[in-house]
C-alpha cells in the first residue's frame, strides 16, 4: 500500500504498512476515531435485524468499537478478527468478544457457515483484492 501512495504524495510523507500503522495508532485509536463516520450509517440500516443475530464476526475489529455497538443492539455472541495484535490487545480489555483471532480478514481460518452476521467497517480500503 505504501508504494501506491507514493504516486499521490508530493510531500514525501513517511508511510507504514497496515500492521505497523495500526500498531502505532492502537494506543490513541479510541480517542481519535470519530463515531459519526460509521455508527449512524449502521444504525440506519433497516434491512438488518441486529438482535436476531445470535453469532457475529467483526472483521478488522480493531479496538472493539463495532463489537460494542453490536452487543448494545442485542447480538449475543461476537468474535473479532484483526491483523494487528496491538489493536486486539485493546479489544481484549473491553471484554466484548467471545473470541479474538489475529489473522488477515481474507484468510481467517473460520468456518464459512459459523455466523449469522459478518461485519466490517473501514477495512476494505486495505485489501488489494476484494
Amino acid at each position: 500500500m505504501a508504494e501506491r501512495f507514493a504516486a499521490y504524495d508530493s510531500r514525501g510523507y513517511r508511510t507504514l504498512d497496515v500492521a505497523a500503522g495500526y500498531a502505532s495508532w492502537a494506543p490513541s485509536y479510541d480517542a481519535t476515531m470519530d463515531d459519526r463516520l460509521d455508527l449512524p450509517l449502521l444504525g440506519s440500516l433497516a434491512s438488518v435485524e441486529w438482535d436476531s443475530a445470535a453469532d457475529a464476526v467483526d472483521l478488522a475489529c480493531g479496538t472493539g468499537r463495532i463489537g460494542a455497538w453490536l452487543k448494545d443492539r442485542g447480538v449475543r455472541r461476537v468474535d473479532g478478527v484483526d491483523t494487528s495484535a496491538m489493536m486486539l490487545e485493546r479489544a481484549a480489555t473491553k471484554c466484548i468478544y467471545d473470541r479474538l483471532i489475529c489473522a488477515d480478514i481474507t484468510a481467517t481460518g473460520l468456518g464459512a457457515t459459523c455466523y449469522d452476521l459478518a461485519i466490517s467497517s473501514f477495512a476494505v480500503c486495505h485489501l488489494d483484492d476484494l
